[in-house]
């Protein structure tokens, strides 16, 4: 852990006015400090949860596709989401609304029928039935 903080702390220390202007920036895949900066925290967040620690190459590697990912899953949930709200403007029976389970790695699409959801009785005091 050591060792990481001192990596961290010599890319705040060469890097520092760069990383404190207060305004947002892009993550660049190709700009070392970005990656080290990312390397180094997720090391530290890793050691913390006592999982395996990555190389730089391998976080310059995942870290190029984090965005396109989010991206293509932000897109997916967004149309299914308006799909439900559609058939729900439409006054479609509640039979007709869909959960769905997706994964994008497979490609993997799983639609299903929602189980219902558990009703807990109220008391008359306003709280909630153990």
């Amino acid at each position: 852990v050591d060792a990481m903080l001192h990596g961290l702390r010599d890319v705040l220390a060469t890097q520092g006015e760069r990383l404190a202007k207060a305004c947002a920036i892009s993550f660049e895949k190709d700009d070392d400090l970005h990656v080290d900066l990312v390397a180094s925290i997720a090391n530290l967040r890793a050691r913390s949860y006592g999982i395996p620690e990555a190389d730089r190459l391998y976080v310059k590697r995942v870290s190029g596709r984090i965005i396109p990912a989010l991206v293509t899953t932000t897109a997916a949930i967004t149309g299914f989401t308006c799909l439900q709200l559609l058939a729900l403007t439409q006054r479609k029976p509640l039979c007709r609304l869909r959960n769905v389970f997706m994964n994008l790695a497979l490609p993997l699409m799983l639609p299903s029928e929602p189980r219902e959801a558990p009703r807990v009785p109220y008391l008359e005091g306003g709280g909630v039935e153990g």
